[in-house]
Order: structure tokens, then C-alpha cells, then sequence
């Protein structure tokens, strides 16, 4: 039995329609707004955050992000599959960072005679977990006195036993199975 040409092609447009058709770009930017549709790139149309966004996205999906700094973490509530991948990336190759490190403001001097400044911070991410970097370089955390807290005395290569402000990047495998996709 053969099957006409022209009805080959009008089911293949078919199946190429219908699987586009699901698919919905959304786009962030630094300018626009969590309640707006998302569906457009300037700000009056584009959402504000990154979660926003992925919060949207199901299978087949794209996220355009606009260039700017997004100071915030982002967790996947559903992943694509290979047919129908979620993606994400920057709208027209601009820049985009998504980080989910704060600047450190209202410095003051400490101490003129010794140069020491100092800044609170409003928020921990507990002891030994906190993470300071100046011009974009991680550094050891300063305290007073300059000991190590009880209990973190550990030794990481090539960091001080002082305090390890860093190790080899690992996911707990708690957080694996209560918080799966967080980066």
C-alpha cells in the first residue's frame, strides 16, 4: 500500500506544528516585574527573577535571561526530557550572572591605626559556611580573635586550618533528595 505524498507531508507539518506548538519562550530581566506575563523581553512584559521564570518553564520550554547581575538561587521544580529539554540562556549573547552572593555594604572604620574596616551582615549561611570574596577573589573570612571557632579546627590543602572557607564542591545527599535541582 502507498501512502500519497502530499498526505506524508501534511501529517509530518502536522507533528512539527504540534510538538512547537507547546513550546513557550519567557524571558527575565533586571527591569522587569515577577507579575507581569514574562512572555516579552522588554520590562514591561518580562518577569524580574530567574525562579520566576524556571517556575514556568515545563518540557520544550526556553527562558531568555537579559543581562544584568540576579542575586538569587534557583531550584528546578521539573526537568525536561531529551525530546522536549528545558532551557535556558542569555537573551542575544548578553551578559548574565545569576549569583547567590550579596554585596557587602556600610563599611566603617574600625581601627585607623591598624586599617581595619568593618560591616555586618544581616544572614549567615552558619559557622565555617560563609564565603567572603574582594575583587572577585575568595578570602578568609576576618574575625576577632583570629582563632579558629571550636569545632572547625579542620584542615582543608592548601587553606588555612584557620578557617576553610572552602572545599571541593559536593551536594549532601540530604539536600539530593529533599531539594533535587538546586544550584
Amino acid at each position: 500500500m502507498s501512502i500519497p505524498t502530499s498526505t506524508l507531508l501534511t501529517v509530518g507539518l502536522a507533528a512539527i506544528l504540534a510538538t512547537g506548538a507547546c513550546a513557550t519562550t519567557y524571558y527575565v530581566s533586571p527591569g522587569g516585574d515577577d507579575a507581569n506575563t514574562g512572555l516579552g523581553p522588554e520590562p514591561g512584559e518580562a518577569l524580574r527573577n530567574v525562579q520566576a521564570g524556571v517556575d514556568r518553564l515545563q518540557p520544550g520550554d526556553t527562558l531568555l535571561i537579559r543581562g544584568g547581575i540576579y542575586r538569587e538561587a534557583v531550584v528546578f521544580p521539573r526537568s525536561g526530557d531529551a525530546d522536549a529539554p528545558i532551557t535556558l540562556m542569555p537573551y542575544q549573547g548578553e551578559q548574565v550572572t545569576i549569583t547567590g552572593c550579596d554585596p557587602v555594604t556600610d563599611w566603617s572604620q574600625h581601627d585607623p591605626e591598624r586599617g581595619i574596616w568593618k560591616a555586618s551582615m544581616p544572614w549567615t549561611l552558619g559557622l565555617g559556611r560563609n564565603q567572603v570574596f574582594a575583587d572577585g577573589e575568595l578570602v578568609i573570612e576576618a574575625r576577632f580573635p583570629n582563632e579558629p571557632a571550636p569545632g572547625l579546627e579542620m584542615y582543608v590543602a592548601d587553606l588555612s586550618p584557620l578557617w576553610p572557607t572552602f572545599g571541593e564542591f559536593s551536594i549532601p545527599s540530604e539536600t539530593k533528595k529533599e531539594q533535587p535541582g538546586r544550584i
